[in-house]
């Protein structure tokens, strides 16, 4: 990654200093307090002076170190989108980040957005996008179904975007929570994952939409929705492009796992739906030249990754494919079951409490 910087001579207790560049901002990770005051000399000599702040409320995260786990949470980023956005409203819970009847609501108000309300949506959109990408993954198939609409909302994109928001603020407790492991135990070394698509899901471009989960520590720290880039005849070939799409992440994190002193030596494990899919690439059924290059190409790069024991993949039934949440709109129960796996073992009971009730009777926490 090249916002990441490793000081592999700086090293304390096998943990090398890490430095993380975001913007204008400085990340520093280590286990001695001496390569802070080496950092800060370094950034001197060549006229850089910076300022030292806590990153336990750096870029809207909240960030809660405990003993036994650490949990990453937006709240009072959320906070201040209630304020901007819908100050004095009263929010009744939403339990859902998107209805499964968004497309039937996209029909009732096709007005294209102008002025103040189009300015409204985009930067709505925008800031929602940023919770996706830092501390929400939950979000991922509702941020992704509104950005595909930036160019020209709708005043039923609104009222989308109006729901999203109000299920950020029924649910502004929730965060990841990363269970704390012994370095070489099985919680601290082992990745794994999640990979699904949904065979033409856009409906416009009928184009199908890639979901990809990476967990560690027993929650998400890598995810992805995507459209794909070519329109597929068929489901296994759409699954085949969404396992590429995790290999190729699988890649990128090992190898950022290993810099860090985390190495995996087990190939990292992968649950799908599809059994066609998993079947071309583990063994040798579907690997003849039916298909185009492309295609062709994507099979044999997901099945040369799986034989160098880089990524695995096994079958699961689809109520139990948590990366369902990137590409479809589900129904409450079955979103609930998989949020939980993405976010990890939350202790934000007060949320579930919290749900009854319409946000506006709730006190706020400082």
């Amino acid at each position: 990654d090249p916002c990441v910087y490793i000081f592999s001579h700086r090293v304390t207790d096998n943990i090398p200093f890490v430095i993380w560049m975001w913007v204008d901002n400085i990340f520093a990770f280590t286990n001695n307090k001496d390569d802070i005051q080496w950092l800060l000399e370094q950034l001197k000599t060549h006229g850089v002076n910076i300022k030292l702040v806590s990153v336990a409320n750096a870029l809207g995260c909240k960030v809660i170190l405990k003993d036994t786990w650490t949990e990453i949470t937006m709240e009072k980023y959320i906070d201040k989108l209630h304020d901007r956005y819908l100050k004095n409203a009263q929010i009744h819970p939403v339990k859902v980040p998107l209805p499964q009847s968004y497309q039937k609501t996209r029909d009732n108000d096709t007005r294209t957005l102008t002025g103040t309300e189009r300015g409204t949506y985009l930067s709505l959109t925008a800031s929602m996008l940023h919770a996706y990408t830092t501390a929400r993954p939950d979000i991922g198939f509702a941020v992704h179904v509104l950005t595909r609409k930036m160019h020209s909302p709708t005043g039923a994109d609104l009222v989308l975007a109006d729901h999203l928001l109000r299920y950020l603020i029924t649910t502004r407790e929730y965060g990841i929570v990363y269970a704390h492991g012994k370095r070489g135990t099985q919680m601290a070394s082992s990745m794994y994952g999640a990979v699904d698509a949904d065979f033409g899901g856009d409906n416009e471009s009928r184009r199908s939409i890639s979901g990809v989960a990476h967990l560690y520590r027993g929650a998400a720290v890598h995810w992805s929705c995507k459209l794909q880039a070519a329109v597929t005849t068929n489901s296994t070939d759409a699954e085949l492009y969404a396992m590429m799409i995790a290999t190729k992440d699988t890649i990128w994190l090992r190898q950022l796992l290993k810099d860090i002193g985390d190495e995996q030596y087990d190939a990292t494990e992968f649950d799908g739906d599809n059994k066609a899919a998993i079947s071309v690439v583990s063994t040798d059924a579907g690997m003849g030249h039916s298909g185009t290059r492309h295609a062709c190409i994507r099979r044999a790069f997901v099945r040369e990754n799986v034989k160098r024991k880089i990524t695995s993949f096994s079958h699961v039934g689809t109520a139990f494919n948590y990366s369902d949440v990137f590409t479809k709109a589900l129904d409450c129960g079955t979103f609930t079951r998989h949020r939980a796996k993405l976010l990890g073992s939350s202790s934000n009971s007060t949320s579930e409490k919290a749900m009854e009730e319409p946000v506006s009777k709730r006190s706020r926490r400082s």
